[in-house]
């Protein structure tokens, strides 16, 4: 009964566990300034979780009923995360067949540009969404994405799951830590 409880309460529950060191990306900040209160997207910064191997760069995105155009606001994100991705990661960009152009202004001297993970925390009206797009890449390559009405962070998002899994179990074993917990599947 004990453990039931424990489980419910791990899945309406969600966590911020990781720690993040945030990571200057000095050129994408100016590029994508969120003092420019007339563009819909900006860069709001780069952080890592060493814990997960996570290397995250976090745009917001205010959208308003003008920029719906007939979309959903989850059309809207999906349709605007893959494009924003595919301009700064290479892996996103060969997946998608452009050119990784906005790679140019990303520092690199810590963390590849091929580990990055976008997310977005996206505000339409009193909502707000969050989400990330990732690659996974075993045997092929693909995109792994995910959006929900959350205030949570898109970090949180990730991992979430993970988290929620190893507080009720205590410890994974290999299987499971590969299924929840690896993000950089590269």
């Amino acid at each position: 009964m004990v453990r039931i409880l424990i489980l419910v309460l791990l899945t309406l529950c969600h966590y911020s566990y990781a720690e993040s060191i945030n990571v200057k990306q000095e050129h994408l900040l100016k590029a994508f300034s969120c003092q420019d209160k007339s563009k819909t997207i900006c860069f709001e910064g780069a952080e890592f979780y060493s814990e997960y191997n996570i290397y995250i760069f976090n745009f917001k995105v205010e959208i308003s009923d003008e920029n719906l155009k007939g979309l959903t606001v989850e059309q809207y994100i999906d349709d605007t995360m893959g494009p924003i991705y595919g301009l700064i990661n290479p892996k996103a960009a060969e997946f998608y067949g452009i050119d990784p152009i906005m790679r140019e202004i990303i520092d690199e001297r810590e963390h590849p540009a091929s580990n990055i993970i976008l997310g977005m925390t996206t505000n339409y009206k009193n909502d707000s969404y969050v989400s990330y797009i990732r690659v996974a890449e075993k045997d092929t390559l693909s995109l792994l994405s995910k959006i929900e009405l959350s205030k949570d962070k898109p970090a949180d998002l990730l991992i979430n799951k993970c988290e929620k899994i190893k507080k009720s179990l205590g410890s994974l074993t290999e299987k499971q830590l590969e299924e929840y917990c690896k993000f950089n599947l590269i």
